[in-house]
């Protein structure tokens, strides 16, 4: 997905661009550790959103990120139970 929030993207296209970035993040993950059960914790995750300089829902869009890897993480945590 290419542009800018505010600007070509509206906010809905910069919810579903952060859903497959957490996406991204878990596939990396997993192929660096090779087994998701390891991860115990995230402890810091830094994000920039592409945006124009009026756009005032940055934390919006990271924060679907977010959910999304709890989400996923507090399931894997179900799984091992």
């Amino acid at each position: 997905m290419l542009g800018k929030l505010g600007e070509n993207l509206t906010l809905e296209q910069g919810y579903e661009a952060a859903h497959l970035i957490a996406i991204n993040l878990i596939s990396t993950l997993k192929a660096s550790i090779g087994d998701l059960s390891k991860v115990k914790r995230i402890v810091r995750l830094t994000g920039m959103v592409n945006a124009t300089s009026d756009f005032t829902d940055n934390s919006k869009v990271m924060m679907v990120v977010l959910t999304y890897l709890f989400k996923y993480l507090e399931k894997m945590e179900n799984i091992r139970e």
